[in-house]
């Protein structure tokens, strides 16, 4: 096991007990699911972990499959025995997977060879995959490379991996309260503002300014052509720790053609 998937595997392990704090994020991305669910569609979820981002029942009430692709097969097994679903007919384990591409050397490659789904899901791992590339100590140019390639190839996933008039959902957190305080008393209403703010003053996550990522949907010659109907949701805040959160929103389109 390398470096890479070792820090996976021990993010995931120090994350099994977040059920209940996550809660409140979760209601967020519930909403976003399920609003989106129809009985004859396909849900593909891309890095569940420990499955705390996400409630299975209702899932599974108007889904008639959910796929669960990740790196972590023992993080999504502890997540389906704590729920209850495990062995259960309805759902589909992947893994391991490396949604990266950094275990192969490169980001070009396909998740799920042939398998389309009617709503295919990214519920926060993608800043996971983007902290994995810092990790590995490249110079500061090529790590600002590497993570705006593993970004793009994790959109480029969402697209491929979604039916024509399928929905894609990208779940990002944007910054920690750690390095903005503000977010802690700010209403609801101001966050957006806020983020905005911080966002123009480089106060981010690498790679997940959710402004550009609806700008590469929109606009971006490989992937326009592909997506309808970009938008941002409004942000929230997760409790990502116990002293710690991050703001967080989605990024949501239409699989065209």
């Amino acid at each position: 096991m390398n470096s890479f998937e070792e820090s996976i595997r021990t993010s995931n392990r120090q994350g099994r007990h977040a059920w209940e704090r996550f809660a409140a994020h979760r209601s967020h991305v519930m909403q976003l699911l399920l609003s989106r669910a129809q009985p004859e569609l396909t849900l593909c979820i891309l890095g569940p972990g420990n499955l705390n981002d996400v409630e299975l029942g209702p899932l599974l009430s108007v889904y008639r499959e959910v796929h669960l692709v990740d790196i972590d097969e023992a993080a999504v097994c502890h997540g389906l025995k704590r729920q209850g679903f495990s062995g259960s007919p309805q759902i589909r384990v992947h893994s391991p997977v490396d949604l990266t591409g950094i275990l192969a050397g490169t980001p070009e490659r396909e998740v799920l060879a042939g398998k389309r789904f009617g709503v295919t899901a990214s519920t926060g791992v993608i800043t996971q995959m983007l902290q994995s590339v810092v990790d590995q100590g490249l110079p500061a140019d090529e790590t600002t490379k590497v993570s705006l390639a593993v970004r793009d190839r994790h959109l480029m996933d969402l697209i491929e991996l979604t039916q024509p008039g399928g929905g894609l959902i990208l779940v990002t957190d944007v910054v920690s309260t750690s390095t903005a305080p503000e977010l802690l008393e700010a209403p609801p209403d101001a966050l957006e503002p806020l983020m905005a703010a911080l966002v123009a003053d480089g106060n981010l996550f690498t790679g997940v300014n959710p402004y550009r990522v609806v700008a590469l949907l929109e606009e971006d010659k490989r992937i326009a052509s592909l997506v309808a109907d970009a938008e941002m949701t409004a942000p929230w805040l997760w409790a990502v720790t116990d002293d710690r959160q991050h703001l967080t929103c989605a990024v949501t389109a239409i699989r065209a053609g």
